[in-house]
């Protein structure tokens, strides 16, 4: 299950049996988790919530095994458990008492052994999408009481990304700045939030699509100021939007339908109008070339032959 169906289950309180945590998105991980032990009777919860890092198999089906103390749940969470003891645990696990809720916490992704071996009991956590952090955005903003339009809430998205800890931490600054009912607006978001690398190279690489390589220009180079080693990682960066570009250019030839190119290149919808702006502009031919030559900026820097800074100026000058 994805991790909107264990809040269901949180909220109907039916969060008895063997859950699996997993998956990159850790704020909102430990956010359940958090919400799960609140479910647990406050006077009594000292001696119903047992926490244990790397436990034996055998020492946690033990510990399931035991009655609430005055509670109507008992809660076992396993940090860190070893691989060997999570095959022995997980097969019986299964057919724990409805009494004990047991999380098995795992930081990160899920070795693909495990979790067959946890199916149907695992719950994902995923990095959210751009609806799932929009939606974060927005109930953060009403719970602080602070006002934010959805074109606002967007804005954030697209300056912060969809990581949920940055995007929380971002959401505190603002709506501490605007107070209680305070708007939070687009020239307050600009002022206050650090916008992502990836923002940034956007709206550089949005100049240069539009025409205003002066503009863009300028940005490459306070991009680079800001952190000098970051060439090779603009580098890369051009390359993989110009692989979209030189795949919407391809299709486009092929007289493929604009609608269809986003689902036949599996580009979200932002990163598709990128690659459509590019393929437009450009002959696969050029698209080719380019490719190939914002690709060396890693060779002419590591050869000796040119810095990685310059090599990626000239190929900007060059196609944009």
């Amino acid at each position: 299950m994805d991790y909107s169906q264990y809040f269901k289950l949180l909220k109907e309180k039916n969060t008895g049996g063997l859950f699996l945590f997993h998956g990159p998105e850790e704020f909102v991980k430990q956010s359940a988790l958090l919400q799960t032990i609140e479910q647990v009777d406050t006077v009594a919860r000292d001696l119903n919530v047992l926490e244990v890092k790397a436990p034996a198999a055998q020492a946690v089906l033990d510990a399931c095994e035991t009655l609430p103390f005055f509670a109507e749940r008992r809660l076992v969470i396993c940090y860190e458990m070893a691989d060997s003891e999570l095959k022995l645990l997980l097969p019986k696990a299964k057919d724990i008492p409805p009494t004990t809720t047991l999380i098995i916490y795992v930081r990160g992704a899920c070795k693909k052994d495990i979790l067959t071996l946890a199916k149907p009991f695992d719950v994902l956590f995923d990095q959210l999408n751009e609806s799932e952090a929009l939606r974060f955005v927005e109930k953060r903003a009403r719970a602080a009481n602070a006002r934010l339009s959805s074109a606002c809430a967007r804005l954030i998205v697209e300056m912060v990304g969809t990581e949920a800890h940055t995007l929380q931490n971002e959401l505190l600054k603002l709506t501490q700045y605007v107070g209680a009912d305070g708007e939070i607006t687009p020239e307050i978001i600009r002022e206050l939030i650090t916008p992502s690398p990836e923002y940034e190279f956007f709206g550089l690489l949005d100049k240069l699509l539009s025409g205003k390589k002066a503009q863009g220009l300028i940005a490459f180079k306070h991009m680079l100021k800001n952190d000098p080693g970051s060439a090779f990682l603009l580098a890369h960066s051009f390359e993989r939007q110009l692989k979209n570009m030189y795949g919407a250019r391809l299709l486009l030839d092929a007289n493929v339908n604009e609608r269809d190119i986003p689902q036949k290149l599996a580009l979200k919808p932002w990163a598709a109008r990128t690659a459509l702006r590019g393929a437009r502009r450009m002959t696969a031919k050029t698209l080719k070339a380019a490719l190939i030559d914002f690709a060396q900026v890693d060779h002419l820097q590591v050869s000796g032959q040119m810095p990685a800074a310059q090599a990626l100026e000239i190929a900007i000058l060059k196609y944009f």
